[in-house]
């Protein structure tokens, strides 16, 4: 009965008996014109029109709030729900722009690569391949296992005074690498079959390099980017590969220069893989370097990403101290790390909303206080205990709190929906993803509610405080003045 009768006297101190309709009638007006602008526009007036759309919905909930309760009420629930909300909403992108990553670079890189511990090329270890093997089939039956070759060149243009320094890297097998998702032009069969790819220019066909030109060249495989570096970015496009690893010649060490045709055109939007890599088939590249049985190692794709960490500790396990096991997670630690390290960052800043929000709980509870000081009084005067005082005051800012963040969480959730199921369209010259990504994570929801409600709570502290201390003789005193 206690309870019912504090929650009874909190509640009714943060109504209001004068509804304020104007915010309300402006922001829904507001609201109609924005999504007029959504639905009828694109480009900078869609943005606009989405801008105003947000903000009239964000006024009309304010609008609502100031029919029911008072200013300073209002406001407060106001600043916890637009805290909550903002807060899920961006936890939730980051979140989601993480997820994309991550889907991308497994999409392309190799999950576990094993190499020397000093990045050098070494004689290929049939016996390493079968411990890998059998270690891969563990956890996936017929896992893909791929040879690799890296090495360093110089490639230019046949057709343009255009050269750009890149890492040749030759591949057994060739196809079904993870790069056939990224291929924008040509397929990466032409590697292994180069007669399928005709020459641009149909004068190189017959032109001489360190001797007569075979009757098919071979092709190789490049990003976009650099195919619009060097000009070559038409299948059948010409590319001279120069080693700086040279060659004993009668006339002395030349550099090793063996000539190539792009047979495919790929792009994974990550500038570290684009502007450095060109792909063919190991054979070419252990010919082209004169080491026909040297290699730099193995890489594995799996379709389970939960077994990438556990398949590598057990390679670790099996594999000799010469030889490194890396996932694509340690090759990209910084990367994640980074944007692990910018979700605790944001979360500590856009906290700071409802911080404030919880410095309004206060001011607004303070003048609570000074001005139901007789009605404080007369509780006491009737039997009111200074814990049923104090209980009072503090359920007015946990009200508040909880108004506030089931709005917001709803909200949030609602906006995060929206983009999962609709999408916001993303200018693709600018960004990577045609539309921005979000995941919900029920642990970010968690945290954003323990916040809101922690910092709503202890807002009230001091006002409770103030409201104990006073008494019946001293209230009443006040209300005969």
């Amino acid at each position: 009965m206690m309870n019912f009768f504090e929650n009874l006297v909190a509640f009714r101190y943060l109504l209001t008996d004068h509804p304020r309709r104007p915010v309300l009638v402006g922001s829904l007006i507001l609201l109609a014109v924005g999504m007029l602008l959504v639905t009828m526009t694109t480009g900078v007036s869609y943005f606009a029109g989405l801008a105003m759309a947000a903000t009239g919905a964000f006024g009309s909930f304010l609008g609502l709030l100031l029919l029911f309760f008072n200013v300073y009420t209002s406001i407060s629930i106001f600043g916890v729900f637009l805290g909550s909300a903002v807060l899920l909403v961006v936890l939730s992108v980051m979140g989601g722009l993480e997820d994309a990553q991550e889907r991308q670079i497994l999409g392309f890189s190799p999950h576990i690569i094993i190499r020397q511990r000093h990045y050098g090329d070494f004689k290929s270890r049939p016996e390493i391949l079968e411990k890998i093997r059998s270690v891969a089939n563990d956890f996936e039956k017929n896992a893909s296992i791929y040879t690799f070759l890296d090495t360093e060149v110089l490639v230019k243009s046949t057709r343009y005074d255009a050269a750009s320094g890149m890492i040749l890297r030759g591949v057994d097998p060739v196809e079904d690498q993870g790069l056939e998702h990224q291929i924008l032009e040509g397929t990466l069969s032409n590697i292994t079959h180069p007669e399928r790819v005709g020459w641009l220019d149909v004068t190189l066909a017959g032109a001489s390099v360190y001797g007569d030109a075979p009757p098919v060249a071979p092709a190789l495989c490049m990003s976009q980017d650099q195919g619009v570096v060097l000009g070559t970015s038409t299948l059948g496009s010409g590319v001279d590969v120069i080693s700086p690893k040279g060659q004993l010649t009668p006339t002395g060490l030349m550099p090793r220069l063996k000539r190539f045709r792009v047979g495919c055109l790929f792009k994974t939007n990550d500038f570290r893989f684009d502007r450095v890599f060109a792909i063919t088939s190991l054979r070419e590249v252990q010919s082209f370097t004169g080491t026909s049985d040297t290699i730099s190692g193995w890489f594995l794709k799996l379709k389970n990403r939960r077994d990438i960490e556990p398949a590598a500790a057990a390679l670790r396990r099996v594999l000799p101290g010469d030889l490194v096991v890396d996932t694509w997670r340690t090759r990209n630690r910084a990367l994640f790390n980074a944007m692990k390290l910018e979700r605790i960052v944001m979360f500590l800043v856009l906290a700071v909303i409802i911080l404030v929000a919880a410095f309004s709980i206060t001011a607004n509870l303070v003048m609570v206080v000074l001005d139901k000081k007789s009605e404080i009084a007369i509780l006491k005067a009737l039997g009111a205990t200074d814990t049923m005082i104090m209980r009072t005051f503090m359920k007015q800012g946990i009200f508040i709190g909880l108004l506030g963040l089931s709005a917001g969480l709803a909200t949030g959730m609602a906006i995060c929906s929206y983009l999962a199921v609709v999408g916001l369209r993303m200018p693709r010259d600018v960004f990577q993803f045609a539309y921005l990504p979000v995941r919900l994570d029920w642990s970010e929801i968690v945290a954003v509610s323990a916040a809101a409600l922690l910092l709503s709570l202890l807002a009230t502290l001091y006002p409770a405080r103030q409201a104990v201390k006073i008494t019946p003789v001293e209230g009443l005193k006040l209300d005969d003045a």
